[in-house]
């Protein structure tokens, strides 16, 4: 929720483009670098969706996200 609401301040508010997210449970996968990966589908559209994942760099770190990639869709609907 943290990286959406970097991309678009109003997400999951009634002002936002963002209103919805899920994550895609078929995409999840393992990334060789390291962490998962999988795509998040916004606002209930597939034609709107970031890539994104998870690690954990050290024992004693905390679990972060390592970026979003963007598809054309959601590219559009930040740019509106």
């Amino acid at each position: 929720e943290e990286d959406l609401k970097r991309k678009d301040p109003n997400a999951l508010t009634d002002k936002g483009k963002i209103h919805s997210y899920k994550i895609d449970d078929s995409s999840i996968k393992h990334n060789p670098m390291g962490g998962i990966m999988f795509d998040i589908i916004i606002n209930d559209d597939p034609n709107i969706v970031g890539s994104t994942g998870l690690r954990k760099y050290g024992e004693n770190e905390d679990i972060r996200t390592v970026g979003m990639d963007r598809s054309k869709g959601l590219q559009k609907l930040l740019e509106e």
